[in-house]
């Protein structure tokens, strides 16, 4: 018998079956894939919503504290801002997250990077900010020596603080190397042999009970003599180590701390020795690098104060800007404070 086949109308049937089929197939693969979108959508837009509540102001300055007052809607977390001051990010704390229409208090550290001089504070969380001109400036409170060494030729130093004159000695140290723009000049010593600044005894450079040595350098070769009191206090800085030392009991070892540091042609540092009464502690760039446990009243002396060379004959090579002396133990974080512009 012939083979007949399939008659067109069986085929025709089968086709209009086959259609049928992938339209919906078509049907269920574009509803889901419609349905993900929509998801993905919602959740989009809950995430940008999210963000846009993130809404905060500063309410001011104190110090090293920012006022954050909340005006949004959900809390802000520990850790979900960032601070700067005039583009620099400086880390900060905030013991607990600040709820909406509350206020909560951000402490900054790192204003020792910046000296005294209006500065733009920002603080930044998701897609939102809020900023302010601030006032950074030096603390005062327990200062008793201070030279900036801003004079710029001459062969004198003033000391900010008791107005007392100290004497150059050497030639061509005066620089416009300086660690910051608010510095004009610093010192640049050892470029000629016997170059220091000599500063007169006074009882106020002789504290008996904690003292905070400071000071901006930029090592060239090191040395001894940095800022020194000789067999009293004093910090001296070598081409790959710090030194910080008082004198107890006519010992100078007592309570000295040595950090290794590569300090040598890195550019300016900022260095910090301190004494409470009890321990010594020493920070390079507001990092603390040691401390030890020592006790008792720090030797006094009518040996001058030197910058660059200390009585020993021990020189320091390289840049001085901004030594302080303090009669208590500071921290490089409560050195500088804000207040309002």
């Amino acid at each position: 018998m012939k083979d007949k086949g399939i008659s067109p109308v069986i085929a025709s049937i089968i086709l209009v079956l086959i259609v049928l089929s992938l339209a919906g197939a078509y049907t269920v693969f574009t509803g889901r894939l419609s349905s993900s979108q929509t998801e993905a959508g919602q959740k989009s837009s809950q995430e940008l919503v999210e963000t846009a509540t993130t809404l905060f102001r500063i309410d001011g300055v104190q110090d090293q504290n920012v006022v954050l007052r909340n005006t949004g809607q959900n809390d802000i977390a520990q850790g979900s801002l960032t601070v700067l001051v005039d583009g620099t990010i400086l880390n900060y704390t905030l013991a607990s997250p600040i709820a909406p229409g509350s206020s909560g208090n951000l402490n900054v550290q790192g204003l020792w990077k910046f000296e005294k001089g209006d500065r733009l504070l920002e603080i930044a969380g998701g897609a939102f900010s809020d900023s302010v001109v601030v006032e950074i400036e030096h603390v005062r409170e327990s200062l008793v020596g201070e030279w900036l060494f801003e004079e710029g030729s001459g062969a004198s130093t003033k000391d900010s603080v008791s107005g007392a004159t100290g004497t150059l000695t050497g030639s061509s140290l005066w620089n416009s190397d300086t660690p910051l723009p608010a510095s004009e000049y610093s010192l640049k010593i050892g470029e000629v042999a016997g170059d220091y600044a000599e500063l007169p005894h006074s009882s106020s450079l002789s504290p008996t009970s904690a003292i905070t040595i400071e000071g901006r350098a930029k090592v060239l070769a090191g040395g001894d003599g940095f800022v020194e009191k000789w067999n009293v206090y004093g910090i001296r800085l070598r081409a790959a180590s710090a030194y910080g030392y008082v004198s107890i009991g006519g010992a100078p070892t007592a309570c000295e701390l040595t950090a290794t540091a590569a300090l040598a042609s890195t550019g300016w540092h900022h260095v910090l020795y301190s004494y409470d009464g009890t321990t010594a502690r020493m920070y390079l760039d507001g990092n603390p690098v040691g401390s030890k446990s020592c006790s008792g009243n720090i030797d006094t002396s009518t040996n001058v104060l030197r910058i660059g060379k200390n009585q020993g004959g021990g020189t320091y090579d390289g840049f001085a800007d901004n030594v302080r002396i303090y009669n208590r133990a500071l921290t490089p974080d409560v050195l500088y404070a804000m207040k309002a512009a």
